[in-house]
């Protein structure tokens, strides 16, 4: 299928571009990029690859209510490999819909397809109060480990299609969604797998629905999904009906398939001076869905946010709390319960003046069930996180801008159950001084910060100092930079490490449709103790842009 939908790819350009030789209404614009990476280590292993580069062209063709965007990316990655990556993609849009050829990322709804990159073909289509959507295509292409010959999981070719069929707006709507998704065998060498890997198959049902009232003022919605999994494809048919014949329709349970469920709801209101927001979401164990990367199943969860923006907008209060828990059907032995919060103050009084004050709590208590009496076997974790920065921006008389700005931040995170033993908690602090100054085509700026880890004695210090100078030239066209980063580490009193971090920057705009940038960056660290050898890495990168059709 690949080759067939490249072969489409390359008969779009081609038909593409004869329209707009044919038909001068049609215009072209778009972006063309290129950037490479190049890395070496002296004393050490190379931590990243020596060569990287990636390569993008996104055109796009736009006539009246039509447009064509095109993306082309390629770029390779791996530490000593030659794995190489091609996404490619043509997304012919019009007023009421739009179709996908190639790689795209459609979402369809948080527990059905959700921003998992798929390569096949697809289309959103939405005359009037019609709602639908279709995809069909590869997820995964089955292969070993592009960085070293060992068993990997997920490494067959995994087909998804997904439909969505709906009725309403943007704003008032209820949508149906069917996906399915299935491994195909013999598409990797079995002896590349794992022992217990097995080729699965998931089909998912679920129905969204959204409604925004009242000016948009109060907003309300709701999703409801079942997954049907089989984490083996080969194992027995079940001849008994299941408790849910919808999914049978479309999916042939087996002796290893489960059946989940998941559900969330949210109700809110958003004004001028005030917004809040009610959410909740229960995943039961076993939930698993082809169209999304990751979803965290035994899972249930408790949210509600609140903002205000009063003193006529200076002054900006934002505050979240939620409770977490699992072991929903009490089939585990351990359980966890977690409770967060977070509190966001910004205040900017005048265009001189900015404070930012930032607070978030997590409490986590795990605890082994029927040993409720066994203080040893609880676990109860607290962690809590402050930080605040100020800034102050003003001109002088000349025109010349200045701005300091500091931060501080304290995090510390205990475990109540080791109060009694004497165990300290562990407390990292932060702290950073920076003055910036901008006069004519010269920037500067210099500061200083440090980092504390409380964590094991002797406690680590880590203190830096930076500095940067920049400067334009030629109307703007060029820009020249260099900067400086010494950090000194200490474990207690004695001093470990030294790290020394010089760099330079340069930038050029020939015109408003060109941009080129280059870096080089050196790290050099010497290790002041017999715990180590000194060692140095150099990187640099290079980045060119150029901007085509733009309107003069």
């Amino acid at each position: 299928m690949r080759y067939c939908i490249l072969g489409v790819f390359l008969m779009a350009i081609c038909t593409f571009s004869f329209a707009q030789e044919r038909d001068t209404t049609w215009s072209l614009k778009g972006t063309i990029q290129i950037s490479t990476n190049g890395y070496g280590a002296i004393g050490i292993s190379d931590r990243r690859e020596p060569f990287r580069y990636t390569a993008s062209f996104r055109p796009m063709l736009v006539k009246n209510n039509w447009q064509i965007p095109i993306e082309v990316l390629l770029y390779n990655v791996g530490i000593g490999s030659n794995f190489k990556f091609m996404r490619f993609g043509v997304h012919p849009e019009w007023a009421w819909g739009k179709m996908h050829f190639g790689h795209t990322n459609l979402r369809l709804s948080n527990f059905s397809l959700s921003g998992k990159t798929l390569f096949g073909i697809g289309a959103e289509l939405n005359p009037g109060l019609l709602r639908f959507a279709g995809f069909w295509g590869t997820t995964k292409q089955g292969s070993s480990s592009f960085l070293t010959n060992v068993n990997q999981t997920n490494a067959y070719t995994q087909n998804v299609y997904a439909f969505k069929l709906g009725l309403g707006t943007r704003n008032n709507f209820i949508d149906l969604i069917l996906l399915k998704g299935k491994d195909l065998q013999n598409t990797v060498d079995s002896t590349k797998l794992s022992i217990d890997q097995y080729p699965e198959e998931n089909m998912v049902v679920s129905m969204r629905t959204e409604h925004y009232l009242f000016k948009k003022k109060w907003f309300i919605g709701a999703e409801y999904a079942v997954s049907g999994m089989t984490w083996n494809q080969n194992s027995q048919d079940l001849l008994e009906e299941g408790e849910l014949p919808i999914l049978e329709l479309f999916w042939n349970p087996k002796s290893s398939s489960t059946v989940s469920d998941a559900i969330e709801g949210f109700i809110g209101y958003r004004g001028k001076l005030f917004d809040t927001k009610f959410a909740y979401q229960r995943v039961a164990p076993g939930y698993r869905t082809f169209g999304a990367y990751f979803i965290q199943d035994d899972l249930e969860s408790f949210d509600i946010s609140l903002g205000a923006r009063i003193l006529k907008r200076k002054l900006r209060i934002k505050a979240k709390g939620g409770l977490m828990r699992n072991n929903l059907v009490n089939n585990r032995a351990l359980q966890s319960i977690r409770g967060r919060g977070l509190l966001q103050v910004i205040y900017k009084p005048n265009t001189h003046w900015m404070i930012f004050v930032n607070y978030s709590n997590y409490q986590t208590e795990q605890r082994l069930k029927g040993y409720e009496n066994q203080d040893s076997l609880k676990t109860g974790i607290i962690s809590n996180n402050l930080t605040g920065s100020l800034q102050y921006l003003f001109k002088d008389k000349k025109n010349n801008r200045h701005s300091i700005r500091t931060s501080l931040g304290f995090f510390k995170s205990t475990n109540r159950q080791d109060y009694g033993i004497g165990v300290p908690a562990s407390k990292n602090y932060n702290a950073a001084l920076f003055y910036q100054l901008f006069i004519k085509k010269w920037q500067w700026l210099v500061g200083v910060d440090y980092l504390g880890f409380d964590q094991i004695s002797p406690m680590q210090h880590r203190y830096g100092g930076k500095f940067e100078l920049a400067r334009t030239l030629n109307k703007n066209k060029w820009r020249l930079g260099v900067n400086l980063h010494q950090i000194y580490v200490y474990q207690g009193s004695v001093k470990s490490t030294t790290t020394f971090l010089p760099g330079a920057t340069c930038t050029f705009r020939p015109n408003p449709s060109d941009f080129v940038q280059c870096s080089i960056q050196y790290s050099k660290q010497t290790i002041e103790t017999n715990s180590g050898d000194d060692f140095s890495e150099i990187q640099g990168f290079i980045k060119y842009n150029h901007r085509f059709g733009r309107k003069k």
